[in-house]
């Protein structure tokens, strides 16, 4: 069983491919640049399919699996789980465009700009979650400047 799931390293590699930096996404990610290397690699050759074991190259299994797993790998989703995951993605889509468009480094304030931006159109929590920003941060009013006296 891999440590990481494939939602999980399609946003490592996501990441990476906005912003150029194996070392910054690893660091973002706290993953080694040996596995975002690896994941990186086995996208650009297969697309996100081949994120789900990146070593592997075509080469059969070996471990031993039941017939059962494997006529039934994963879970059947509900209809509410396929529609909140559509969401989220569309919330993820719009946060990448926009940040592209920015071009931007993800500082926190263009990130907070960003989502800022996207809530009319999509959830709150999704495009926090997306950002990895906290709520507090987002919705704290800028400080005011001092008076004279």
């Amino acid at each position: 069983m891999s440590k990481y799931t494939l939602h999980f390293k399609y946003q490592a590699v996501l990441h990476y491919l906005h912003i150029r930096s194996q070392q910054r996404t690893a660091d973002h990610y706290g993953i080694s640049r040996t596995h975002l290397r690896r994941w990186i690699r086995a996208y650009q050759e297969g697309g996100i399919g081949a994120l789900e074991h990146p070593q592997s190259k075509n080469h059969a299994p070996t471990s031993k699996k039941t017939p059962s797993s494997q006529i039934n790998p994963t879970k059947k989703k509900t209809q509410a789980e396929l529609i909140e995951e559509l969401c989220y993605m569309r919330a993820e889509v719009a946060y990448l465009k926009e940040l592209k468009a920015l071009s931007q480094k993800a500082d926190r304030k263009g990130q907070s700009q960003t989502v800022q931006t996207l809530r009319a159109q999509h959830p709150l929590k999704y495009l926090l979650h997306i950002a990895n920003l906290p709520k507090k941060q987002l919705l704290l009013p800028p400080p005011r400047p001092a008076r004279p006296r």
